[in-house]
């Protein structure tokens, strides 16, 4: 890679690089649109909201904890059974919504400079991804800039179970102390990778007042300030 002290950057997606409600709002609402005009019978007995109080009930589940696709495939599949549908119909009808939403869902729009700026890192450091959503880095256009993706759905752990990072780490044989992750939240980003002793920056773009928790290493709110940070670490190695 190069000749600089740290060899491992590991970022969260969504609310770090792209703002993700603007994005999850619209995927649900286009799916919900589909699903109406495909699948009419749903409109009889539920709404969006309802269709969400029912994706909430079955992330109860323990069999379906961590896993946010399976999750939204079977409470519609159960939706537009209720709605009086076949269940292969049902199953069809879900896997196709899923389709509409996930399309939907990878069309972010990134904070100023973010891809500037990960392709400027991914140059120096081996750059990956530990996140909790299910957003797919190769659908986003981003697969060429990061060496591995991890999702909580595919480790049945979601942060701030230390699970994805210590796999990054043992993947990439990168002691902790070598290692940097960004993230916006206090809890699922910062504390583990800091239990871990890794470096810590926190995406702070929305100027959130920090809790009462132990702070991160470094406070970016824009990306300009993320490269700021990852400079300063380097210097502070030296």
């Amino acid at each position: 890679m190069s000749d600089r002290y740290f060899q491992l950057i590991t970022f969260d997606l969504d609310d770090t690089l792209w703002p993700i409600a603007p994005v999850i709002n619209k995927a649900e609402h286009t799916s919900w649109q589909w699903l109406c005009e495909h699948y009419p019978r749903i409109g009889n007995h539920f709404d969006q909201q309802r269709l969400v109080d029912l994706r909430m009930r079955l992330m109860q589940s323990s069999h379906l904890q961590h896993r946010i696709s399976a999750i939204r495939l079977q409470a519609v599949s159960q939706a537009l059974r209720l709605s009086g549908y076949l269940p292969a119909v049902a199953e069809r009808g879900a896997h196709d919504a899923f389709e509409v939403f996930l399309h939907a869902r990878h069309e972010v729009a990134f904070f100023d400079d973010a891809l500037s700026a990960l392709e400027t890192l991914a140059e120096h450091y081996t750059l990956g991804v530990l996140s909790n959503g299910n957003a797919c880095i190769h659908r986003l256009g981003l697969g060429h800039l990061f060496d591995f993706a991890y999702a909580a759905e595919h480790f049945q752990a979601s942060k701030p179970d230390p699970a994805m990072f210590v796999a990054a780490l043992q993947r990439t044989r990168c002691p902790p102390h070598k290692a940097i992750h960004v993230g916006d939240h206090p809890d699922y980003d910062i504390a583990p990778a800091r239990r871990l002793g890794m470096r810590t920056v926190w995406m702070n773009i929305e100027q959130q007042p920090w809790p009462d928790a132990p702070p991160p290493d470094r406070e970016a709110r824009t990306i300009a300030e993320l490269l700021e940070s990852i400079t300063a670490f380097e210097h502070r190695a030296a």
